[in-house]
């Protein structure tokens, strides 16, 4: 009898909502999937990897080998007071158009950061200005200028950085090595020291 019963809902239902089944055929521009073949895919990423190795060695040469700023070694000691603010080229404003900085306004970065450490500009590859740096406050920052940062940080425990293509002694305008930058109110304090 239930059976009876469902099979009975059943048919009500279907002739109540009368469904169809239809075929649409096609309703816009359709395009053909196109999908790289995985085997193909696969080989190309190996290749790619094999790429990167020959990649990886060349870019960990380059990073022990850096291309060096080639400083002479200092001779006479150079005091530097170096300004380090910007004239604001063109005015600023937030989302709501308030103006934050007004163009020509001058900005020194030392009224809102300090310079915590020193920063030591040396050259890695003389033992002399090694030892400099090894003599200076143990939180002041190992900038170089030649030599290998990579070797000199494993073999001294310090970090070491390499002033990439000389920006740092270029912008500080930095002559001669070894040469110690602090900060001195709002200016920095540059001196080219002989050893």
């Amino acid at each position: 009898m239930a059976k009876r019963g469902v099979f009975l809902a059943f048919i009500l239902i279907h002739l109540y909502l009368n469904i169809e089944a239809k075929e649409f055929l096609y309703q816009g521009q359709t395009f053909r999937i196109e999908e790289e073949n995985i085997k193909i895919a696969l080989g190309n990423k190996a290749k790619k990897l094999e790429l990167d190795e020959k990649s990886k060695k060349e870019i960990l040469e380059r990073a022990k080998h850096p291309k060096s700023s080639y400083l002479p070694k200092t001779k006479q000691i150079r005091i530097i007071a170096y300004d380090p603010s910007i004239i604001w080229k063109e005015t600023t404003k937030d989302l709501e158009g308030n103006i934050l900085i007004e163009k020509g306004e001058r900005i020194n970065p030392l009224d809102h950061i300090s310079l915590s450490t020193s920063l030591l500009f040396f050259d890695g590859s003389d033992l002399e200005q090694v030892e400099w740096a090894k003599e200076q406050p143990s939180n002041a920052k190992w900038i170089l200028t030649s030599g290998n940062p990579i070797e000199l940080e494993e073999e001294v425990n310090h970090p070491v950085f390499f002033d990439q293509q000389g920006i740092y002694v270029q912008k500080f305008g930095i002559k001669s090595v070894p040469a110690k930058v602090e900060q001195r109110g709002k200016k920095l304090r540059i001196e080219e020291v002989v050893l």
